[in-house]
C-alpha cells in the first residue's frame, strides 16, 4: 500500500494509509482497528435505534480512542465513513461491504431533531445528543494533533472534512446549533467550524482552495447568519475576517 494520493483518486479495494509512505503490518492492523471503532461509532449514534446515555458513552468512547495514547491510524477512505456514515460519497463506500450499511454519520448525529421520550423539545430543535457530538467534532476537526502535524496544518479529519462538498454540512445543522445552547445546542463549537470552513475550504481532491460564502454554508438562515458575524466580529482576527469577507 502507498501513502496518501489526492482523494479524487482513492477508490474502495485500494485503501490508503494516512500520510505514511510506507505501511507496516503493525500500522494496518492499528487502521483496520479504526474502522471497527468508527463503525461501534455510527451503529450507536443513531437517534432512532439508541437511547441518549448510549449515544454520549459511545462518543466518549471514540475520543478516548483517537486522544489517549499513541494516535491511532486511519485510512483515508473511513473519515468521510465517520462523519456521514452510508451517506458519504459513492468512492468510500464498498458496495459488497454489508456493514457499511444504515449506519448514520456523525453530522448526521450533530443534526438528530425531536423529542426524547416524551420530553418537549428545546428551542432549537435539536436532541440533547447533538450537543455532544458538535463538541466531538470539533475536538477532532480543531484540537487533536496527529504525530508530526506542523503548526497551521490540517490534522487528517480536517483536511477531509474541508474537501467535502458544501452540501454535506447540511447535515449538521449548523443553522439549529447558532440559534442557541439550550440543552441540544452547541454555540461556540458551530461558530468555530464555521469559520474553519470559511477560511480554509478545499477542492474535492483536496488539492486546491475553494472558497465558500457564509450564505453557502448558512443558506436561507438570517438569524444564525447574524450570531455568527457577531461572535466572528469578537473572536476572529481581524485579517482572517477580511478573507471571509472576500470569499
Amino acid at each position: 500500500r502507498q501513502a496518501k494520493v489526492p482523494r479524487s483518486q482513492t477508490r474502495v479495494g485500494q485503501r490508503q494509509l494516512r500520510l505514511r509512505a510506507s505501511a507496516t503490518m503493525a500500522d494496518e492492523k492499528n487502521a483496520d482497528r479504526s474502522s471497527i471503532e468508527i463503525k461501534n461509532l455510527l451503529r450507536k449514534i443513531s437517534s432512532e435505534r439508541s437511547k441518549h446515555g448510549d449515544r454520549v458513552r459511545s462518543m466518549t468512547k471514540f475520543r478516548n480512542y483517537v486522544t489517549n495514547g499513541k494516535a491511532p491510524e486511519f485510512y483515508d477512505d473511513d473519515i468521510p465513513v465517520l462523519f456521514l456514515g452510508s451517506a458519504a460519497p459513492d468512492a468510500f463506500l464498498d458496495p459488497d461491504d454489508d456493514t457499511l450499511v444504515g449506519l448514520v454519520g456523525l453530522f448526521h448525529a450533530c443534526g438528530a431533531t425531536g423529542s426524547e421520550g416524551g420530553r418537549k423539545r428545546n428551542e432549537t430543535g435539536l436532541k440533547r445528543s447533538a450537543r455532544p457530538a458538535m463538541e466531538l467534532c470539533k475536538q477532532l476537526l480543531l484540537d487533536w494533533k496527529e504525530p508530526g502535524q506542523k503548526k497551521g496544518d490540517s490534522n487528517l479529519f480536517a483536511a477531509s472534512f474541508l474537501a467535502l462538498p458544501v452540501q454535506y454540512y447540511s447535515h449538521m445543522a449548523l443553522e439549529l446549533h447558532c440559534a442557541g445552547d439550550e440543552r441540544g445546542g452547541a454555540k461556540l463549537q458551530a461558530f468555530q467550524i464555521i469559520a474553519l470552513i470559511l477560511l480554509s475550504h478545499l477542492s474535492e481532491d483536496g488539492e486546491g482552495e475553494s472558497p465558500l460564502m457564509l450564505d453557502d454554508v448558512l443558506p436561507n438562515a438570517p438569524k444564525a447568519q447574524q450570531e455568527f458575524e457577531l461572535w466572528s466580529s469578537r473572536h476572529v482576527p481581524s485579517n482572517n475576517r477580511d478573507t471571509i469577507k472576500s470569499n
